[in-house]
């Protein structure tokens, strides 16, 4: 979840899901949590950690993907260069906490919820 300093969240509308969602995906082999973080944030919303993400949560997803797991880090320090959508992402947007979209993802809803609000992380995604 990566936040500004004006408290917006960095969202993305993927092609293959509806709605918005945060950047994300999978491991790639002998890749590091945040080295796959690192990757996949510039891939797919032109932004450039900087700095230690911090962690926040370790959540199952077995109700959607078999032996899927999602690590949640908080991203506060970082560089937005300039975003051109791809076949696989759509748009890449900071929204206001008063201001997100209608059609977020729930699980991405959730975290959200977590994060503002510091409450525990879940179990499950």
């Amino acid at each position: 979840m990566v936040t500004d300093d004006q408290g917006r969240i960095l969202l993305i509308r993927p092609s293959y899901l509806p709605g918005w969602t945060f950047p994300g995906g999978g491991l790639e082999r002998g890749e590091t949590a945040t080295g796959a973080l690192a990757r996949e944030l510039k891939e797919e919303a032109a932004v450039m950690l900087k700095g230690e993400p911090k962690l926040f949560g370790f959540y199952s997803n077995e109700r959607d993907f078999r032996g899927d797991h999602v690590v949640l880090y908080v991203v506060r320090e970082f560089e937005v260069g300039a975003f051109v959508p791809t076949m696989e992402i759509r748009e890449a947007q900071f929204f206001d906490l008063q201001n997100l979209p209608a059609n977020i993802s729930k699980g991405t809803r959730r975290r959200i919820e977590e994060v503002t609000k510091e409450q525990t992380p879940a179990a499950y995604w």
